[in-house]
C-alpha cells in the first residue's frame, strides 16, 4: 500500500465509562476492517461548558499504527450519534438527557481541535429540531 491514501469506514460503539475526577466519562470503541483491521477505545470526559452549550466533550486520540515505516492514520470525518427512542423509565446516572424543547434554531455542537503538531482548528454546526 505505501504511502497512498485509503479511506476506511470504522464501526463506532459508545459506552459509560468510570467517573474521572468525579466527572462522567464516554468509551468509544471504535474497529475498522478493511483495509487494516485495527480496534481502539477513546476515552472521553464530560465537563461543564458555557452557553449556548450544555457540556464540553473532551477526547483525546491516540496514534493509529498502520503498516511498519508508514505515517500514522488520520481520522478525517467523525461522526457519531448518541440516544435512540426509548421507553418511559427512571433517569438514572447513566442517561444521556435533551432539554424538553429543542432551542430555536436546532442544537448547537461545536469542537476544536489540537495536533500532535501543535497546529488547531474549529468546527461549529447545529442539528436541526425533530
Amino acid at each position: 500500500m505505501g504511502s497512498q491514501t485509503i479511506a476506511e469506514n470504522v464501526s463506532l460503539w459508545v459506552f459509560l465509562g468510570p467517573l474521572r475526577n468525579l466527572a462522567p466519562t464516554v468509551e468509544i470503541l471504535g474497529q475498522g476492517y478493511t483495509p487494516y483491521d485495527e480496534r481502539v477505545v477513546l476515552i472521553g470526559t464530560m465537563l461543564p461548558a458555557g452557553g449556548p452549550y450544555g457540556e464540553a466533550l473532551s477526547l483525546s486520540l491516540p496514534p493509529i499504527s498502520t503498516l511498519p515505516l508508514e505515517p500514522d492514520a488520520s481520522i478525517v470525518t467523525f461522526s457519531l450519534t448518541i440516544g435512540a427512542p426509548v421507553q418511559h423509565r427512571a433517569h438514572d446516572a447513566n442517561t444521556v438527557r435533551l432539554p424538553a424543547v429543542c432551542p430555536q434554531g436546532g442544537f448547537p455542537f461545536a469542537a476544536e481541535f489540537t495536533y500532535a503538531d501543535g497546529s488547531s482548528g474549529s468546527s461549529v454546526t447545529t442539528v436541526p429540531c425533530p
